[in-house]
């Protein structure tokens, strides 16, 4: 239950991010909004271990500090799906499950996208990339390639929604159970 709250609170706090930095339309928000719901329903429906919240929140730590030790944020989301990688790998070899490496490459996910929009839209500018290019504009554009991350971390959550699901199917649920919203 503890990893399940650290989940949707990660998504939150990634929401509350998205809504600080600029949007360019409502196709954006309408976006958003269904990514995180995907998320959400990924964290309620599956068993993620702290470990693996654990290993994915720290993937996002290690690229923070990347950043802020060798600047700029990445205008790509490459070095990105490399530490996602590595959590991943690092998860299932802890705990030989795949639905953990799942959930670790979620919340690694995630929280790199916070932080990635968060020194973006409002760090300094030493961290935002610009090539004869205003920052202001920059700010905008480099945010964009991390929603294709968001879209990547949405792929690998419907994942784990299947999983829930064909595990609940089989019968093999172990722990609390999936969250009914009907009593």
């Amino acid at each position: 239950m503890t990893a399940r709250l650290l989940g949707c609170l990660l998504v939150l706090g990634t929401a509350v991010v998205a809504a600080l930095k600029p949007v360019s339309g409502m196709g954006e928000a309408v976006v958003l909004g269904v990514l995180f719901a995907v998320h959400i329903a990924a964290f309620l429906s599956g068993r993620p271990p702290v470990s693996a919240m654990a290993t994915g929140f720290a993937a996002g730590l290690l690229w923070l500090g990347l950043v802020v030790i060798l600047p700029p944020v990445a205008a790509t989301i490459g070095p990105a799906v490399v530490l996602t990688a590595v959590a991943v790998a690092g998860t299932l070899w802890l705990t030989r499950r795949p639905v953990a490496a799942l959930h670790s490459a979620v919340a690694a996910v995630l929280s790199i996208v916070a932080f990635a929009w968060l020194l973006l839209a409002h760090g300094p500018a030493g961290l935002v990339p610009h090539d004869r290019i205003p920052v202001a504009q920059t700010r905008i554009e480099a945010a964009d390639h991390y929603l294709w991350l968001l879209l990547i971390g949405a792929a690998l959550s419907a994942g784990v929604i299947v999983y829930a699901a064909v595990d609940a199917k089989r019968g093999r649920v172990r722990g609390p159970g999936p969250v009914r919203l009907v009593g």
